[in-house]
């Protein structure tokens, strides 16, 4: 005889980060919401920690959401979805940063006449604006051509001008990572810099 015992309900498991990921690559968009809401005040207190407004926090944390969800099918898995989501929102806090630091400056600049005519005074001639735009091309150039992982410790330090520790946390490695591959990309720029102004001068010659 069949037992009238009754049998536990059976339970659903929550879905792992990697399954969620794959619903919302696969359109259904809903379940963004469930993954980030997971992570949301962990993600909150990596970005007050850096910009130490809550405003601002939230709102550096809404952009890394969008941002994260139009490279959702970069997520290789490679890190868990959170660290992969913290390096987003600390990008995001860092930029924010560079922006309120630019914006002072440039706010001094104006209130200080000295700054802006010193800013202004020199006028280059044509032939040096041509070797300007000449070297910027160059260093341009010279800066893609690098491998990528001394690009990318390149491009964070000296033009999204990070720290050596928001590098590090930035791309996942330890500082004396991102000192030795700067160190590098610096050497080979300057070599391929060097080859560039020798080439010139003797095509001047």
């Amino acid at each position: 005889m069949p037992s009238c015992q009754a049998q536990p309900p059976i339970l659903k498991r929550p879905l792992t980060d990697e399954e969620l990921v794959e619903r919302v690559r696969s359109g259904e968009n809903s379940y963004y919401g469930t993954l980030i809401a997971r992570y949301h005040r962990r993600l909150y207190c990596v970005a007050l920690r850096i910009l130490r407004n809550d405003a601002e926090a939230e709102d550096a944390l809404q952009d890394a959401y969008i941002l994260a969800l139009t490279r959702l099918e970069q997520f290789a898995g490679r890190s868990s979805f959170y660290t992969w989501m913290a390096r987003i929102t600390m990008n995001e806090a860092f930029t924010r940063i560079r922006s309120r630091q630019r914006a002072q400056r440039l706010e001094a600049a104006v209130e200080a006449p000295s700054n802006v005519h010193r800013f202004f005074a020199h006028v280059p001639s044509p032939e040096q604006q041509a070797f300007h735009n000449e070297l910027d091309t160059a260093f341009a150039t010279s800066v893609r051509s690098l491998p990528d992982h001394y690009r990318t410790v390149f491009t964070l330090r000296e033009i999204d001008e990070m720290s050596t520790a928001e590098a590090a946390c930035s791309l996942g490695i330890t500082e004396e990572c991102v000192k030795t591959r700067l160190h590098r990309a610096r050497e080979l720029l300057q070599k391929r810099l060097a080859r560039r102004v020798r080439w010139r001068e003797r095509a001047a010659a």
